[in-house]
C-alpha cells in the first residue's frame, strides 16, 4: 500500500467545483448571447418581409397610376390621432404623401407612415376623473390610399386601402426623407419632349447599430405628366422632407 495515497482532498474538490462552475458560466453566457443572436435574427427577417409587402403595395400603385407630387405630411393630414402616438416619438412622426396623377382615380391620394403607437392604455385617475394613458408601444410601417373632398381634416378622410406591419424596437427616424428626380424637357433640334426621367423617393429606416433598412421607391416620371416636389413644412409633427433636383 502506497503511504503517500491520502484520497482527495478538500482543496481538490473545491478547486474541480470552481472549474466545473465557470465552464457552465461560460456555456450559459454563451448560450444566452446565440438565442439573443437568434432572436435579432428572426426580428429583422420579419422587419424585412414586412418591409417589402408595404413597398410592394406601394410600388403597385407607383407603377399602375403614376406620380404627380410628392411631398412632407404631418400628423393632421392622416386617419391618425395625435394621442395614439407615443408621446415621445411624436415628433419623430414620418410621413410622406404621393400624388398619383390617373385622372380616373377617386382615391388618389397615397400616405406613406412610420410611427411608434401606443399598444396598451392604462386609466389613471386626475382630479376625480378618469383618463386613458398610454403605457406600451410598437413602431409601424403604415400606408394607406385614399382621398379628401374639401379641407384636407380627418374628418373627411375616407381610407380606400389600408396596409399596417410592426417593426423592430430598435428603430432610429433622425435621417431626413428625400425625393430624387431628373424632370426636364429635352429639345430634340424641331421640337421639345418630355420623355421618362427617373426619379426616386427614399425614406430612411435604420436600427440603433447603424444597420439601414430604407424604404426606397424607384419610378419615372413619366411623358406627360407633370411632377411637384414640395419640402417639408414647419409643422412640429412634420418630419424633414428634401427635394432634389439633379437637373439644377
Amino acid at each position: 500500500m502506497n503511504k503517500y495515497n491520502h484520497g482527495t482532498t478538500i482543496i481538490e474538490i473545491l478547486l474541480s467545483v470552481v472549474i466545473i462552475s465557470l465552464v457552465m458560466v461560460f456555456l450559459f453566457t454563451l448560450l444566452v448571447q446565440v438565442k439573443h443572436e437568434d432572436d435579432d435574427n428572426q426580428v429583422q427577417s420579419q422587419f424585412l418581409i414586412d418591409q417589402s409587402t408595404v413597398v410592394e403595395n406601394v410600388e403597385e400603385d407607383i407603377t399602375d397610376y403614376g406620380v404627380s407630387g410628392i411631398s412632407a405630411c404631418n400628423i393632421y393630414n392622416v386617419d391618425v390621432t395625435a394621442s395614439s402616438v407615443d408621446s415621445s416619438q411624436r415628433e419623430n412622426f414620418k410621413c410622406v404623401r404621393i400624388n398619383y396623377a390617373a385622372d380616373y382615380l377617386k382615391d388618389n391620394v397615397g400616405y406613406l407612415m412610420i410611427y411608434k403607437y401606443y399598444t396598451t392604455y392604462d386609466e389613471a385617475s386626475s382630479k376625480g376623473t378618469k383618463d386613458l394613458t398610454g403605457t406600451e408601444s410598437k413602431w409601424m410601417i403604415r400606408y394607406i390610399r385614399g382621398s379628401y373632398s374639401g379641407a384636407e381634416t380627418t374628418n373627411n378622410w375616407s381610407t380606400a386601402t389600408t396596409l399596417m406591419k410592426e417593426l423592430p424596437n430598435d428603430i432610429d427616424l433622425s435621417e431626413t426623407s428625400y425625393a430624387r428626380f431628373n424632370n426636364i424637357a429635352k429639345s430634340t433640334g424641331t421640337s421639345t419632349i418630355n420623355p421618362p426621367n427617373a426619379a426616386v423617393l427614399v425614406v430612411p429606416i435604420m436600427n440603433t447599430s447603424g444597420v439601414h433598412y430604407d424604404v426606397s421607391l424607384p419610378f419615372l416620371i413619366k411623358r406627360g405628366e407633370s411632377f411637384t416636389c414640395s419640402p417639408s413644412s414647419s409643422n412640429v409633427q412634420s418630419q424633414k422632407f428634401s427635394c432634389v433636383n439633379l437637373t439644377t
